[in-house]
């Protein structure tokens, strides 16, 4: 689902038309005035009509359109669904010598039911780091992230009966499986110019989204700000924190215990053509 977010979609689009091949690509595009992506082609693109809801019915109303699409997607044949934002990007450990189609095949045959990946939100560190020039690649420009409970989504799905929650944050009434290897990527706060794009644009901040993206924009000032940590020792870490730890109203999310702990991002993460 995508709205307002032509650049990231375009770098979605060509991540996971590589990965996975552009004829497996769906994309809702939120509003009948959003523009076709430029490199588009060969995806399975449909817009919608765009409704004017608050922040939260407005995810409850687009994640119900993208359970739905799974539903079908399933009918039609396909063994795994996988759902995210334009702005998340879910890659696997070059160790694992698998692209992310065999690797979630293996999930698959392996009797997995649900696989989220664990998530770090890149952002950009201030004085250090330069506005994002569109023509390179992200990671080619960014080092740092931040681990984030709240993007380690359940996106991925092998059954149609399990129903994500808003913002594929969860499976309802299920748990959730962290898997070794697996990491989302989250881009939305990776430049300070974009975030302020988002931050002011009208549909947005008509639904409520101002505080939110205020708060997810806290990313950008815990990578300028804080310490940085060795990624291989906060890595295993962050998978056993969230594998056991959940706030009470929310027992099939994740969560990590510590607040902005800041990584440099592997050498492997950092040659990803995103």
């Amino acid at each position: 689902m995508c709205r307002g977010d032509q650049y990231f979609l375009e770098k979605w689009i060509s991540y996971y038309g590589n990965v996975l091949g552009k004829e497996n690509l769906y994309i809702m595009l939120d509003g009948l005035d959003e523009p076709m992506p430029c490199n588009g082609e060969g995806c399975h693109i449909k817009r919608i009509q765009h409704k004017t809801l608050s922040r939260a019915k407005g995810d409850k109303y687009r994640i119900g359109l993208m359970n739905h699409l799974a539903k079908q997607l399933f009918e039609a044949g396909y063994k795994a669904v996988i759902g995210t934002d334009c702005d998340e990007f879910i890659v696997v450990d070059p160790k694992e010598k698998n692209t992310l189609a065999t690797f979630v095949y293996k999930l698959y045959k392996a009797g997995y039911k649900t696989a989220s990946a664990l998530g770090i939100d890149i952002g950009q560190k201030v004085g250090q780091e330069m506005e994002l020039d569109k023509s390179r690649p992200i990671l080619s420009q960014r080092s740092y992230g931040v681990i984030s409970a709240r993007y380690t989504k359940a996106s991925i799905k092998f059954t149609p009966e399990r129903n994500w929650g808003s913002g594929f944050h969860r499976i309802k009434g299920h748990n959730y499986n962290i898997v070794p290897s697996l990491y989302l990527l989250h881009m939305g706060y990776a430049c300070r110019s974009l975030l302020g794009k988002r931050c002011s644009d009208e549909t947005r901040l008509a639904g409520g989204w101002k505080k939110h993206l205020g708060r997810r924009g806290r990313t950008i000032a815990y990578v300028t700000e804080n310490k940085v940590r060795n990624a291989n020792k906060v890595l295993p870490q962050a998978r056993f924190w969230e594998s056991i730890l959940r706030k009470p109203y929310a027992l099939n999310k994740p969560l990590f215990p510590f607040t902005g702990y800041v990584i440099e991002l592997p050498h492997w993460v950092k040659q990803l053509t995103i």
